[in-house]
């Protein structure tokens, strides 16, 4: 008995290890939402058009296609927050 409920459980583990490979999420979207630097920054796949005021992530749309210059996250070993103001500042654009 308990090595049939073992045998069932590491088959519905692997079943939903497959399951969640095939059906990826795609962390992009989310950039697209953001209507601020800073919480375009806050988010590290995202990086802000200050031309355009527009937040997209590098991994699906290249910045040259698009944006003369981007402002990317850093890292100054502070807040998320902070971080991302302390970036958009750097570009008028602590907003």
């Amino acid at each position: 008995m308990n090595m049939h409920f073992s045998l069932v459980f590491m088959t519905l583990l692997i079943v939903s290890i497959n399951s969640y490979k095939i059906a990826g999420l795609d962390e992009s979207w989310i950039c697209r939402i953001k209507k601020t630097c800073v919480d375009c920054l806050q988010l590290g796949q995202c990086s802000w058009c200050p031309s355009k005021s527009v937040c997209f992530s590098e991994r699906t749309n290249t910045a040259e296609q698009f944006c003369n210059e981007t402002v990317r996250t850093h890292n100054y070993e502070m807040s998320l927050y902070e971080n991302a103001r302390c970036a958009c500042e750097g570009y008028g654009n602590g907003k």
